[in-house]
């Protein structure tokens, strides 16, 4: 019988949606703004961070880059493919 595992993957270190919206557009270059004036809404997390615990222990897993050079590597490879 075929067991499967869900596993996050990251840094483990947090960040907002806005830090993470920052840097997607900082890495794109997209004409997006970030809006920063809005307050926080009371039900989203402050910091959205990945236990990577399970990964390590079950797979020996551990992230090689940080948030940002993983997008920055993600956006360029699928560049690259799409000419």
């Amino acid at each position: 019988q075929r067991r499967e595992s869900v596993f996050n993957v990251g840094t483990g270190i947090g960040r907002s949606l806005r830090e993470a919206a920052a840097t997607v557009v900082e890495v794109t270059g997209a004409g997006i703004k970030v809006d920063r004036s809005r307050p926080h809404r009371s039900h989203d997390p402050r910091e959205l961070v990945a236990d990577t615990s399970r990964a390590r222990d079950a797979l020996g897993w551990e992230a090689e880059m940080g948030f940002e050079s993983g997008i920055r590597k993600m956006w360029e490879e699928d560049a690259a493919r799409a000419g």
